[in-house]
């Protein structure tokens, strides 16, 4: 025989396409919000308040949170602040001969004035989009990754690299050892394009489903299969009846 090798359906593949064009840019954009957006519409915010516009965009100092700045106090030496932070984001001296140094964090902004080098005045300022807002967004990530990740793994590998294979040496569906036609037991109807192939492979029973919405070429898996081992074509038991399989035709080719 001509063996009949079968991937999957195009509406499987369209319907599989269709969810990883949902699920990948709503994770990617949950983390960009998080990461990079948020914090850069903070950034904006926080220059549109400094008494000069700087010719070059501060950098975001990600070392700079509520937690971190919580425990700040008046008389701290600014070489201290540096240590911790790393160089100003933004300094300028004002009339009085102090110094305004501020550092950008990803949801806080934070305000230094300092005299002599040392500390006379600490505040924070939330931005915009708070801390929390950040978080959330990154969790959302998080949440969505962990279904997008297997989601993806499932479409390449189950959906975009399904193969079904029925030559001379039999049937070899993917998840199934490769079932050689005198193994085939039955096949019998479950619901309309939806039939289960019993059997025993090295004294072990075993069943695969064929399905049509799987199987490309379904029907002529499912007639050569029914020629080789005369199995009647499955269809629907009469209601009135407690077989599950009768005898028909197979359609024709």
């Amino acid at each position: 025989m001509v063996p009949i090798v079968s991937r999957t359906t195009n509406e499987r593949i369209i319907r599989m396409s269709i969810m990883a064009a949902i699920l990948v840019p709503y994770t990617l954009m949950c983390f960009y919000d998080g990461y990079v957006a948020y914090p850069r519409q903070n950034l904006a915010k926080a220059i549109e308040n400094l008494p000069a516009r700087p010719a070059v965009a501060p950098p975001i100092n990600r070392a700079v949170t509520k937690a971190s700045v919580a425990d700040l106090h008046t008389d701290m030496p600014l070489s201290e602040i540096v240590q911790r932070f790393g160089p100003a984001g933004w300094q300028s001296r004002a009339d009085d001969g102090s110094d305004d140094v501020r550092y950008f964090g990803p949801g806080v902004t934070l305000k230094l004035k300092v005299a002599n080098g040392r500390v006379s005045r600490a505040e924070w300022a939330p931005g915009g989009r708070s801390e929390t807002d950040l978080k959330f967004q990154i969790g959302m990530g998080v949440v969505l990754a962990a279904v997008t990740v297997p989601f993806l793994l499932f479409y390449f590998g189950r959906v975009l690299g399904f193969r079904c294979v029925l030559s001379d040496a039999g049937l070899k569906h993917p998840g199934h050892p490769l079932i050689p036609f005198e193994a085939m037991q039955s096949l019998t109807y479950v619901k309309s394009g939806l039939f289960d192939l019993a059997y025993e492979v090295d004294g072990r029973a075993g069943n695969v489903r064929l399905d049509n919405y799987k199987i490309k070429a379904f029907d002529a898996v499912v007639d050569e299969i029914c020629q080789h081992r005369n199995f009647p074509w499955p269809v629907r038991a009469p209601a009135n009846s407690a077989e599950t399989q009768v005898s028909e035709p197979p359609p024709s080719a």
